[in-house]
């Protein structure tokens, strides 16, 4: 466990934790996309930077501390 105000984040990155391959099935059954994703923008929490730093060059997005993160998607 780590602290919210500790941890380090990256935030944007290609890895969603909610990605599913899969599609909903329509009132008809036929296959329609979700068009909500309650897991994006992707925000991953981790204890060091150079964790954060290691996937950020690997899957992309942005390296944030806690206020950085708070105040970007505060509203």
């Amino acid at each position: 466990m780590v602290e919210p105000e500790s941890a380090i984040y990256l935030a944007g990155s290609e890895v969603n934790m909610c990605h599913q391959a899969h599609q909903q099935p329509s009132a008809e059954h036929q296959p329609m996309p979700e068009a909500f994703d309650r897991c994006s923008p992707s925000i991953l929490a981790f204890t060091n930077r150079e964790a954060a730093d290691s996937m950020r060059r690997q899957h992309g997005g942005e390296v944030l501390v806690f206020n950085q993160l708070r105040v970007r998607f505060s509203g």
